[in-house]
Parts: structure tokens; C-alpha cells; sequence
């Protein structure tokens, strides 16, 4: 809820950097998401609604933090790439801080703008398949699905079940009799303060409902290109898994 989450920052003079890397093509009320934190960071990566192979973007409207960002992305050079070699004399460039190898190549960028056309189709196809998923599993005790609030609007880069206490099966035993019948699923999330190095420096916190998402979510398969009968059968092998 990020219009919450700003005003808590604003009162305590805290700045958002927002996760958003699945989220591109989301929005809050009439804000797309990207338009309302400061600093805002998508994934290009293959899972993701659209894909460059790798990397991501990170949207500001602060030109500052914008020019800053630009020279980390590539080592903290002084001067870029471009601007050394559009140079009529010779540039040396200086190093004056810290900063990464970010940069996207040309043909990355050009994979991922091909698909940024797509884009309004793709959320509306996964939107579709959500919206069969939901009806699917509405009567079915074992599972809940996404919740889908008002004002949100979700595009569905995954679909995460979460198994109830009528479930019949461990997360893990549902996902390892799916996979013997030919539906390969992953943990629909994790919960990174029990990841054996968060443990080892920062000592074993307890988040009992981050555990239990952790413990009991599924994320089953979804993607644009998913036709009717496979979909209809994931939701078979799903319903005599978890019936």
C-alpha cells in the first residue's frame, strides 16, 4: 500500500526506494506504479511480464538522483562512453566514487522495447488467465487465491496460491506430486530472514505471517502464451492434488 508507506516516510523524513520488479503496467487508483515513489525499480527478467534476457530500470523523477544513477551504472566514469569518443581532443575520464558495470547493451535494450509494444496485451492475457484460476479454485477449501483489492490493479507476472489448514498435503508434498504429473511449480515466496545468511548476522527474528506465506505458497504456471487445455489442466491436476 504505497500511498500508506509514503506518508509513514514523509512523517519520519525517510525516503522510498520501491520494489517493484514484477510490477511493471500496475497501478494504484489512477497512478501507475513507477509514477509514485521516488525512486522506483523494475526487472527485465525472463519471468517478468516483459523480458530484455536481463537487467532492469529504475524510474525517478528527480533529475539529481536520475544524472547520479546514470554515472554509477557505468563505474562512476566522469565522462561517458559517448562523450569520450564524440570528443574532438582527448578525454580522460576520473573515478571519484564507487560505482557498478549496469549498464544494458544496445541489443538488451532493443529485445526489451520490441516487447514493450506488447505490453498492454500481455497484462490483459495474464489478467484473463488469472481471472480463470480464480473462478477454478473458488470452491476449493485446500487453497486461496490472490487477492485482488479495490483499486488495484494486478498484472499477475506470477499466480501464487497460498494452501489453507484444509489442505491435505505440506507445501512441498503438493509440489512434488504436481511436478510426478507434469505441472512444474516454484515456492510462491520467501521469507529472507530465515535464509541461513540473514540468520548468521543478524540472529533468527520470528515473522509468524511471513513464515506461514513462506511455508505454504505456491506459485502455479502462468504465462501469455498458455493455451485453454493446458490451463485447464493444471487446474485438474491442481483440484485432484489438493481435493
Amino acid at each position: 500500500d504505497l500511498h500508506v508507506i509514503s506518508e509513514i516516510a514523509s512523517r519520519h523524513s525517510l525516503r522510498v526506494v520501491e520494489d517493484a520488479a514484477p510490477s511493471l503496467g500496475a497501478a494504484i487508483g489512477d497512478a501507475r506504479v513507477g509514477s509514485i515513489s521516488e525512486m522506483t525499480c523494475f526487472s527485465f527478467h525472463p519471468r517478468k511480464t516483459i523480458t530484455s534476457a536481463e537487467g532492469g530500470m529504475v524510474l525517478t523523477d528527480n533529475e539529481t538522483i536520475a544524472e547520479h544513477m546514470r554515472v554509477l551504472r557505468s563505474h562512476a566514469a566522469s565522462v561517458s562512453d559517448l562523450d569520450r569518443h564524440n570528443a574532438d581532443g582527448v578525454i580522460i575520464e576520473r573515478y571519484e566514487e564507487p560505482g557498478f558495470n549496469f549498464r544494458m547493451s544496445d541489443l538488451h535494450a532493443a529485445v526489451g522495447l520490441a516487447q514493450l509494444d506488447r505490453l498492454d496485451w500481455l497484462i490483459e492475457r495474464r489478467r484473463a488467465l488469472a481471472a480463470a484460476y480464480d473462478a477454478a479454485f473458488a470452491d476449493l477449501p485446500s487453497v486461496t487465491v490472490p487477492a485482488a483489492r479495490r483499486g488495484f490493479f494486478h498484472t499477475y507476472q506470477s499466480y501464487c496460491i497460498v494452501l489453507t489448514d484444509d489442505s491435505p498435503l505440506t507445501r512441498e508434498e503438493a509440489m512434488r506430486s504436481l511436478k510426478a504429473r507434469g505441472v512444474t511449480t516454484r515456492r510462491g515466496c520467501g521469507a529472507v530472514h530465515l535464509e541461513p545468511f540473514y540468520v548468521k548476522r543478524f540472529g533468527l527474528a520470528r515473522l509468524p505471517v511471513s513464515e506461514r506465506l513462506s511455508a505454504r505458497s505456491i506459485a502455479i504456471p502462468l504465462y501469455p502464451a498458455m493455451s485453454e487445455d493446458e490451463q485447464a489442466y493444471v487446474i485438474e491436476q491442481a483440484h485432484q492434488v489438493l481435493r
